[in-house]
């Protein structure tokens, strides 16, 4: 019988399993003789987010319930960044319109979108296609694939890569101006500064904002509307913990309507069984997505790089968590059966119904997800409870 606690506990070890496999894992990694050093970039990315990961499992199961929630959000972000930085191999560049009238950007942008794939197909356009910009007025998006890999041009490197390198974030938010430097600068230098600026604002705003990064997801095939949307809603229930929002974190609790107007570290009252499981879920499967994302680039290197990913026992690792917790729905797997029990009683048509015989045979794409994610994972754990 699996109970809350059990549950907990039984996440939070196969959690730090992994941690402990990604250490080992290193040795089983045969490099070729010759070295790229984006894997050692990618490797070292990925080694302060499992650092986030160890935290976030620290803070879990020391009862910091409510902290863990909010530094995974953190994770979830980075986890997003980097699926980008290693499968995210389309991007663009925007080319500004706004002196155009709308119906004469209409016009351009039905010939440019004839144009651009025949210069393309004709060797003459490093542009594959281009599109509206979705947020931008008056703005087009030219894609473009990857970035070559330096003298090895069938080595594409996502542009991600470099952009989350190349960013500085002090750049872009602390104008010089309007802090301590002991030299002035000539006014060549001062303008030179607000033009790298406007480029930190420029590469934010495009490639590395949360927006921006769902946007770029979805431009790489990468996440479908269903999976975004199961995005934000994980986003928006961990940043309440991250941010600012009034009783996110006394919800949490058992008895969470009891005030003593009394000085204490946090409530006396307990987190709820659910919320402590919660907070194991997204550690493991987030530590778990970061990890396969590391893992599939080498496995995918070329031979010329990586001679052998060695990546057997970690790969089932990750592979297990989807399947062992499937009843907790996050972003890339499947439905849990819950979801689908629900969708068949509640939301199915006589049709679907006659059609798919029981609930177990629902498809994958048809529940909505459900933003209440602590009652969701209440009433789907106690669904597998009951034996289902």
């Amino acid at each position: 019988m699996r109970n809350f606690e059990l549950e907990f506990n039984s996440v939070n070890n196969h959690t730090r399993s992994l941690l402990e496999e990604y250490v080992y894992w290193g040795a089983k990694i045969e490099v070729a003789d010759t070295q790229q050093w984006m894997y050692n970039e990618l490797i070292d990315f990925v080694n302060f987010r499992m650092e986030t990961a160890s935290t976030c499992l620290f803070l879990s199961e020391s009862n910091r319930i409510a902290d863990s929630f909010g530094l995974c959000r953190s994770l979830l972000e980075n986890y997003l960044l980097f699926i980008l930085m290693c499968r995210g191999h389309k991007w663009f560049q925007v080319r500004d319109c706004s002196n155009l009238t709308e119906g004469k950007f209409k016009q351009l942008l039905a010939e440019e979108s004839v144009r651009v794939p025949r210069a393309h197909a004709a060797g003459e356009s490093r542009y594959t296609s281009v599109m509206k910009h979705p947020k931008l007025t008056r703005r087009l998006m030219y894609i473009l694939d990857g970035i070559s890999g330096g003298d090895d041009p069938g080595f594409m490197v996502p542009a991600h890569y470099f952009q989350f390198q190349e960013f500085r974030p002090d750049a872009m938010r602390l104008p010089a101006d309007a802090y301590f430097e002991y030299h002035d600068f000539s006014q060549e230098v001062r303008a030179s500064r607000k033009e790298y600026q406007a480029e930190m604002s420029t590469v934010y705003r495009e490639f590395l904002s949360y927006d921006a990064l769902l946007r770029c997801l979805e431009l790489n095939g990468l996440t479908s509307s269903g999976a975004t949307g199961r995005i934000e809603a994980h986003y928006v229930f961990l940043g309440s913990f991250l941010h600012p929002t009034h009783e996110a974190a006394r919800k949490l609790h058992e008895k969470s309507n009891h005030y003593d107007g009394q000085p204490a570290i946090g409530l006396k009252h307990p987190y709820r069984a659910e919320v402590r499981l919660l907070s194991a879920l997204y550690i493991c499967f987030l530590t778990a997505g970061i990890l396969d994302e590391i893992v599939r680039v080498h496995e995918n290197a070329p031979s010329k790089y990586i001679k052998s990913s060695g990546s057997a026992e970690i790969r089932k690792l990750i592979q297990e968590v989807p399947r062992r917790y499937n009843y907790f729905w996050f972003i890339s797997n499947a439905p849990a059966p819950f979801d689908k029990y629900r969708h068949f009683g509640y939301s199915s048509t006589v049709e679907e119904r006659e059609r798919w015989g029981d609930w177990t045979a629902v498809p994958d794409d048809a529940p909505k997800f459900n933003k209440e994610i602590l009652d969701q994972l209440a009433e789907s754990f106690s669904f597998l409870q009951a034996g289902h």
